[in-house]
């Protein structure tokens, strides 16, 4: 006898989990969710697009969506899921660059000063990174952490509930 189970929205740990199972049978589709890193432009050092640029330039997205969401979501163009009726593929791309990242943060008065953290006079280039506590979105969280660091910013994250990070 087979087993089937409804569409859920199972989360990316648990269906992976289920496909080292014995006789189960993962399928899997496109789903509707749409995941994406949001810059809040009340933060002065974010309200600078070279600064945004870079940090999105930094993040190697091609190796988390393989390392640690196991190639199991496709990567996000822009800010609009795909199938809203306002997406377009012709926004402009951020692709993985490391050295467009410094280059961006260089020409924005980021440098760094033989530390690995830059600064802009006395202020170091740190950002808070508020993500909710679900435990693939905090392993997301750290490696962003981790790519930034490699253009010399400190990322402090915050791991707060569902329910509170919607609130701040």
């Amino acid at each position: 006898a087979r087993d089937i189970f409804p569409p859920m929205h199972w989360s990316l740990e648990d269906a992976l989990a289920l496909r080292h199972q014995p006789r189960v049978q993962v399928q899997t589709a496109p789903g509707d969710r749409y995941e994406h890193l949001a810059f809040n432009l009340r933060h002065p050092v974010l309200r600078d697009l070279r600064v945004r640029a870079a940090l999105t330039r930094a993040i190697d997205r091609t190796r988390l969506r393989a390392d640690i969401l196991q190639d199991q979501v496709y990567p996000a163009i822009g800010p609009v899921h795909p199938r809203d009726p306002h997406f377009s593929i012709q926004v402009e791309r951020y692709d993985f660059d490391l050295a467009s990242a410094n280059a961006q943060l260089s020409k924005a008065g980021w440098f760094t000063d033989g530390t690995q953290v830059r600064h802009k006079g006395a202020r170091s280039l740190t950002l808070p990174l508020l993500v909710d506590d679900h435990p693939s979105r905090l392993s997301v969280a750290r490696r962003i952490r981790d790519d930034l660091r490699a253009v010399g910013v400190t990322v402090v994250i915050e791991s707060v509930s569902s329910s509170e990070c919607l609130r701040k």
